[in-house]
C-alpha cells in the first residue's frame, strides 16, 4: 500500500511481495487500520506480474534457500475470537443442537465423475441389487481416479455416461 502511495495511482507498481499473498483477505478484513483493501492491490499486482512473465521462481524473492519462518510468527497469528468479533459475526457464533432425523432418500444419483481423475465405468447393471457402500463404478488400474460407491441400499434403475441411479 505504501509503494502505491509513493508511486502515484496512475502508474503500475509491480511489487514482487504480492507473489507471497495467499488472497485470504485477512489484511483487508482485519489488519488494515485505514479500512483499505490491500488484497485487491495484491491481486492486481499479481495479474500485472503474470503478464510480465514474473513468478516466484524467477523473482528476486526466490533466494534458493529453504524458507525459514519469521521468529515471531506465533505471536503474529490473529486470534479467531477477535476476527469473529471484528467481522460482526459473534452473534451468530452459537452452538446449534444436533437433530437426529432419519432421512432416507427414495432415489440417489451417483455421479461417475466426482474427482479430477478419469470418470468411472459402471460396474453394475440395471436391475441389479446393491448394498450401501458397495462399489458401483470402477476404473482401470492404469488410470488415475477413484471408484464410486452406493450411498444407499437398493436396485439400479438407470445407468448413463454421467451417473448411476439407485432406487431404495
Amino acid at each position: 500500500m505504501r509503494s502505491l502511495l509513493f508511486a502515484g495511482g496512475g502508474r503500475k507498481v509491480h511489487s514482487e511481495f504480492a507473489l507471497l499473498c495467499c488472497e485470504c483477505s485477512l489484511c483487508s478484513l482485519y489488519s488494515c487500520p485505514e479500512g483499505l483493501n490491500p488484497r485487491e492491490v495484491c491481486v492486481s499486482a499479481k495479474s500485472d506480474l503474470r503478464e510480465m512473465k514474473v513468478n516466484f521462481r524467477n523473482s528476486a524473492l526466490n533466494t534458493g534457500a529453504a524458507p525459514v519462518p519469521h521468529p515471531v510468527r506465533d505471536e503474529r497469528k490473529v486470534p479467531v475470537s477477535k476476527l469473529v468479533k471484528r467481522l460482526g459475526l459473534a452473534e451468530y457464533n452459537a452452538d446449534a443442537p444436533y437433530l437426529e432425523h432419519g432421512y432416507k432418500p427414495a432415489r440417489v444419483r451417483i455421479q461417475l465423475s466426482q474427482h479430477i481423475g478419469v470418470p468411472c465405468s459402471p460396474k453394475v447393471a440395471v436391475g441389479q441389487k446393491v448394498a450401501k457402500g458397495e462399489a458401483v463404478g470402477d476404473l482401470p488400474a492404469d488410470k488415475l481416479g477413484c471408484p464410486v460407491h452406493a450411498s444407499i441400499a437398493g436396485k439400479i434403475s438407470r445407468i448413463n455416461d454421467r451417473y448411476i441411479e439407485i432406487e431404495a
